[in-house]
Formats: structure tokens, sequence, C-alpha cells
């Protein structure tokens, strides 16, 4: 399995593809159909064309008077691909708008084979090797922030990026029921809970797909992992180069999309022979991010449970998957100024789903209910709260999976094993949580929540009044509710029981 500090190199790259040779009955439209493959990962690719070509093999790519492509040239010679949208000599007004001077951006290369010569019904053209480029290239700087700050919806297209590595994944898991998952015991999946004995609503199990190859994270000692690899084929030769190459494709894709190259873990990010202001120069140190900890996360569900006189789908508790690093929060690392920060990427699998996003406003806590459908990813920077969404236990379960992925950075070695609870965030939305919340089952804090003790004690009464208290929460004292919250108040860093 790649490493996650393996640099990627532009033959890897472009080999990721699902599909790198095209044919047609002539080679400009096998051609054109390459060019309209790279679409899906945001390149608007051409060959070079001119009507004045130099006729000289020998001239750089610098020079203005760079050969235009060989359409007849089945010698195995690589020829390049540019970007249409900023290389100047496809276009006068591109010319005039870098006032005359030449530009281009080479985003691959590509041959038309040998095998051509023998092939009397079509022309095959190849790609040979990849490059990343800014899908919205020309500008300086691209956000991934929309109004509500720090994450986005992105739509890909699921077919090229994701492919089919993970069909065998879907269809053992289709079907299930509770007790097919059981308590963690089982071959499909494992269990992942929050807390040091777990939230009793949290039921929320994954596949870690590579858990031995990425950096920080523990793993079990127990055999469980070896069962799950081997229900789903995980360590079979084929998945292990397939995942790779999805892994690969799906790193370009957010590289391009974001204008992150530079970042990533790209042998070159640019062709070097680049000329013009659309590529910036590879800085010292400055590929930090990766994409890590590969797993397929089933949604929570809440399970059904007799004698309940209501039954409420409680979602995850919020919190923040990379917490301070030496006493230094995520926001505060100076090492991340003008920089990408780690962030979180999750990809519907099945059908959809949802995630709940919860941002200050004042002293409130505002929440986003955020949905994404198959062929829509969802990303949010890792001091973002959240929390996944829980859903009602259905017979057969119907589990949502999506594909997880951490961005780590190296410049921020937060403990992925773990996370920060949002503590303003739950003690805000103290009335969805305290009705599964079971204080007895953490170690408790006696201190004082400055403001937060009335407002808890008002939720309670209500919830209470309402019936909507199970009877494990009914026979805990309202005390034991506050110090719950002054525990997450003081020690609000969680270990994970299980591992992504």
């Amino acid at each position: 399995m790649m490493s996650s500090n393996t640099l990627i190199s532009p033959t890897e790259l472009a080999n990721s593809l699902l599909k790198t040779t095209y044919s047609a009955n002539e080679a400009k439209v096998a051609l054109d159909l390459l060019c309209a493959g790279l679409q899906d990962f945001g390149y608007d690719a051409t060959p070079m064309i001119t009507k004045h070509c130099p006729g000289d093999a020998s001239a750089p790519i610098t020079d203005p008077r760079h050969k235009g492509v060989r359409y007849g040239d089945d010698r195995n010679n690589s020829q390049f691909l540019y970007c249409k949208k900023c290389t100047s000599y496809n276009d006068p007004v591109l010319a005039k708008t870098y006032g005359g001077n030449f530009q281009c951006t080479v985003i691959g290369s590509f041959v038309f084979p040998k095998t051509n010569r023998v092939l009397t019904d079509h022309k095959e053209v190849m790609l040979t090797a990849l490059y990343p480029h800014p899908t919205e290239c020309c500008t300086s700087t691209l956000h991934m922030n929309n109004e509500t700050g720090g994450w986005a919806i992105i739509p890909f297209d699921f077919e090229n990026i994701i492919g089919k590595s993970l069909d065998r994944i879907i269809d053992n898991i289709s079907g299930l029921t509770s007790a097919d998952l059981g308590n963690g015991n089982n071959k499909y999946s494992k269990l992942l809970t929050s807390g040091s004995q777990g939230l009793p609503h949290d039921r929320r199990f994954f596949i870690p797909i590579d858990p031995l190859k990425s950096p920080d994270i523990m793993t079990d000692d127990d055999t469980s992992q070896d069962i799950v690899n081997n229900t789903h084929g995980l360590l079979d030769d084929t998945f292990v180069k397939e995942f790779q190459q999805l892994r690969t494709r799906l790193t370009l894709f957010l590289a391009n999309q974001r204008g992150i190259e530079t970042e990533l873990q790209f042998e070159m990010p640019h062709h070097p022979d680049n000329v013009g202001v659309c590529w910036k120069p590879l800085l010292t140190d400055e590929q930090h991010l990766s994409l890590v900890n590969p797993s397929v996360l089933f949604g929570g569900y809440m399970p059904k449970r007799e004698g309940r006189v209501k039954q409420l789908a409680v979602n995850q508790i919020p919190h923040c998957d990379f917490g301070a690093v030496n006493g230094t929060p995520l926001s505060d690392n100076i090492l991340l100024r003008n920089k990408t920060l780690p962030c979180t990427v999750l990809l519907p699998l099945l059908d959809h789903r949802t995630l709940m996003i919860y941002k200050d406003d004042d002293d409130k806590t505002v929440v986003h209910e955020v949905k994404a459908n198959k062929g829509e990813l969802i990303i949010f920077d890792g001091d973002v709260s959240h929390g996944g969404y829980t859903y009602m236990e259905t017979t057969p379960l119907q589990l949502h999976p999506c594909l997880h992925f951490y961005m780590y950075s190296t410049l921020h070695k937060s403990d992925l094993s773990s996370f920060d609870v949002d503590v303003h965030a739950t003690c805000n939305l103290a009335e969805q949580f305290a009705s599964v919340l079971k204080p007895n089952k953490y170690t408790l804090i006696n201190k004082e929540i400055p403001r937060r003790i009335a407002d808890v004690d008002k939720a309670y009464t209500r919830l209470n009044k309402a019936g909507l208290l199970n009877d494990a929460v009914k026979q805990e004292s309202i005390l034991a509710m506050e110090e719950l919250l002054c525990f997450m108040r003081n020690g609000t860093r969680m270990k994970l029981r299980g591992t992504i």
C-alpha cells in the first residue's frame, strides 16, 4: 500500500487513471477523446496548435515557435498536452493578455504507439505522464470555505475516481442487520466508539483499509483486523494495487480542485519548463499534506430498545478531528500560516451521507445539516466542529457507507486516534445529547462549570417532564450530569476505541 510519505511521479499519476489509452479511426479523434477523459480531473487539455510550425524538433518548449502536435508520429515519440486556458500560443487573446509574451503550462505527455503502423482500422493514443494543474488556473488563491466557513461539498465523477475497487466491500455489507454486527466482534467491520468506555448511542462501525501504513495511529493487538481483511480481501494484490491508484486519483482531483498541488506528495507538481504565471515554485518542505488512514465508515444508528417511552436517534457528539499539538491548537499553528489546513474527506459510496456541522454565533451554536450524495464529497478543515448523523435502526440496516480519509499534515502531527470534544456546542445543545448520555460511564471530575449548571438543570427538567429520558439517565442525579459536563470542559480529548 502506498506510504503516506511516498512522492507520486508523473508516470504513476498517469497510470493511476482508469483509462489511459484511447482509440479511434483517426489519431486526432483519439487524442480528443483523451483530452475529454481528463476533464473529470479538472483539466482543459489540448495539444499545441500552431499555424507556423518551425519544423525544428530540437526547439525547446519555451520557444514561441514550438512544434504543434505530430499526428502522424507513431514512433513512440513523447509529445506534450497543455492547459488550453493558460497556454498563450493557442489563443491570440491570451497572448495579448500576457503582453504578447509566450506562456505555456504542460499538464501531461502522450505517445502514438508503434502499433499504429500495423493497425488499419483505428489509431491509438496513450497518456504517459501527468502533472497536477489547478482547475481554476490563472487565479492567485483558491478557497475551500463557503459561507459557513471551513467546509464544502464538491461534485466529482464517481466512476472515474472511485471506480469498482470497493464493490466487494459494498456487496458484503449490503443486507446486514444489527445482529450481524453485534458488539464489534464480527467479520465485517470493527467497532468505533467515543470515550474511555463509549457513548451508548455511538454504534459506529468501520473497515480500516490500511491501518498499519499511516502515521500516528494505534492498532489493536487482537485478530479482528485480520478477520476483516480476509472477509473483504483487503490484502489481495489486486485490491492493494487498485486502492493505491484510487488514492492517487483522489489526491490528484483534490490538488487540482483546490489548487494545492505544491502542498501534496507529488514528485513533480509542475513540468520544469512551464512558462508564465499559472504555476507556483515548489518551496522547501512545502509538501506537508497526504491522504492517510483510509476506511469505509458506516453511518451511526440508534439500536432498538424495549421499554423506552420514546426513542431518539442522537447524533454523534460534536468534536474536531485534529486537536492541539503540544498545547497549540490547529488555528494557532504558525507553521501552517498561509498554508492549507489538514482536513477530513468523506465520499458516500452507496446513496448519501449526512453530517452535522456546528458553528459558533456569539454565544449560540448554529447547526448545519450537510448532506452529500454519491458523486459528491464532503471536505472540512480539521478544526471544524462536527458529528456524524445517527439513523434509526432498520432491518436490514441502512448503513450509508462512505470512504473516509484524513488529509494529514506533517506540520501538525495531531494524534488521529482521538478527537477534541466541542464543549461549547455540547453544552449549548445539552437537550439533544442528555437523553442518552450515561454519566456513570466516565471518570467524573468534581469541578464547576460556570454559567452552564443552570442551563443543564433546566434542560434536564424539561426532558424529564416530557418523558424523553431513558431509565438509566433518570436514575442519575442532576449533579452527575453537571459533573459530566465538567469532565468534558476539563478533559476534552477523547480516545477512540478502534482505529480510523
